[in-house]
């Protein structure tokens, strides 16, 4: 247990101001910017507040999330470690932003090929969770979908089959029936009947998902589509695996039947579900498409410059205006006063 440390918040004006830039560029696609900006901010908070101070913490955990979306996963690690013994001097042990900061750590270590830290990270997180806010929460089944594909990846496929039930239970009773969370739940679960061979349990998982994804988003859509052909994939190996049963156990002889091959789950695949079961969707950007980007950017700011010198300029030229005609007035009553006095 780590104590709260409380202190003021002192901030820094142009570190924020990065750090919004920064956003604005990550949300324009130009992640190698938005890394350099968030870079830039954290070394100025660091100045500033010290490293304690949660705005160090948010750009850590930016800098992390960037890491991990391009494929850095060792800096993204880096980041992130630093992020959880942060948090746990600033919010306490028990905090939610805690939490979700262990998961992450979890899913950046198995992005890294460390599956047993992950499990053991995943683990924490589930035990800090209920002790803050019990077994029936929603945030409970986002961790055992995570334990359940971690523990898929580890082969231990009874145990990821409990936390995979037991995260599609409380994902039905807080999003609802027709939940496209849910549909990826029984996903979730007809992999792992798959791998063990289990083909008529996973055909009925599978079924559901596509059942929801068909009257949720479409027949047209990438996830129902990749439904449908899991389906006929789960089909064909049923069939190849019941014939071969039946050859097995039929006294007839005839032409060797091959046995049905298990798919075993690659690590690839993992980090995908993880990715979805988390929130975060990759979408592919070509280096062209991140020059045009750019180019429309530096075009967005000289425009932006452009106008700022103009607004200046306006502002400049009225203050010569306002002055001239002060000036004016000033000489006007002076020549008043004088003459009056002639008088």
């Amino acid at each position: 247990m780590f104590p709260v440390v409380k202190h003021l918040k002192p901030t820094a004006t142009d570190a924020t101001r990065l750090v919004q830039r920064a956003q604005a560029a990550v949300q324009e696609g130009l992640l190698r910017d938005g890394y350099e900006l968030i870079s830039q901010a954290l070394t100025l908070f660091s100045s500033v507040c010290g490293v304690l101070h949660e705005d160090v913490c948010v750009c850590l955990r930016l800098l992390g999330r960037l890491s991990y979306i391009l494929g850095e996963y060792a800096d993204a690690l880096s980041h992130q470690e630093k992020v959880v013994m942060s948090s746990e001097r600033l919010h306490g042990i028990d905090h939610p932003q805690t939490i979700q900061d262990y998961t992450h750590l979890g899913l950046y270590c198995f992005a890294g090929g460390q599956l047993s830290i992950s499990l053991k990270l995943l683990y924490r997180a589930r035990y800090l969770t209920l002790l803050v806010s019990g077994e029936d929460h929603p945030q409970v089944a986002l961790l055992d979908s995570m334990l359940g594909l971690v523990l898929h990846g580890l082969m231990e496929h009874e145990l990821s089959l409990k936390f995979l039930q037991n995260a599609l239970n409380l994902t039905s009773k807080y999003r609802g029936a027709t939940s496209v969370r849910l549909a990826h739940s029984h996903h979730l679960l007809a992999t792992v009947y798959e791998t063990k061979g289990e083909f008529r349990s996973a055909l009925q998982h599978e079924r559901e998902a596509y059942s929801i994804y068909k009257s949720q988003v479409g027949e047209n859509h990438d996830s129902t589509k990749e439904s449908s052909e899991y389906l006929k994939s789960l089909t064909q190996q049923a069939v190849v695996l019941q014939k071969a049963i039946n050859h097995f156990y039929s006294d007839t002889p005839g032409a060797c039947v091959p046995p049905p091959k298990f798919s075993s789950p690659s690590l690839l695949t993992i980090i995908q579900q993880l990715n979805l079961t988390c929130g975060i969707i990759l979408i592919p950007i070509s280096a062209k498409d991140v020059a045009d980007l750019r180019k429309g950017r530096k075009r967005q700011d000289k425009v932006q410059v452009e106008e700022l010198e103009n607004s200046v300029a306006k502002a400049e030229q009225r203050h010569r205006t306002t002055k001239l005609n002060h000036a004016a007035t000033i000489e006007h009553c002076f020549s008043c006063l004088t003459s009056e006095n002639d008088r």
